[in-house]
């Protein structure tokens, strides 16, 4: 969460009631208090996360996205798109969109694009 955007949240934190939110120097915020592109990407963040933890000594699995960034602006488009270049490392990532932005930035990134 804090690559993707650009240091401005931290660390995510789970609750022992499931509930989500960022760890900050006080009380963490609820994901009530975020706009929809922090959520979004909170949600991105957590999902990678669970991932990396669920797969760190076992086959990885593919990841599938369909339109993630919606509410991304372009900073943190390039940001997430990095993050999901590194993930990609290790497991298959496919990434569904209707968006040239988004498909703009993967070729810049060097990942992999197919026009359908």
């Amino acid at each position: 969460l804090h690559h993707v955007t650009g240091g401005v949240h931290g660390d995510l934190v789970i609750g022992p009631d499931f509930r989500i939110g960022l760890k900050t120097a006080g009380p963490s915020f609820a994901e009530k208090s975020l706009s929809k592109g922090a959520l979004d990407q909170l949600y991105l963040s957590l999902r990678i996360a669970l991932v990396r933890f669920l797969c760190a000594d076992r086959e990885a699995v593919p990841l599938l996205f369909d339109d993630p960034f919606a509410n991304y602006d372009d900073q943190r488009l390039r940001a997430a798109m990095e993050l999901l270049c590194d993930v990609g490392e290790r497991h298959q990532v496919l990434l569904f969109t209707c968006r040239e932005d988004v498909a703009t930035v993967a070729t810049e990134l060097g990942a992999p694009v197919l026009a359908l």
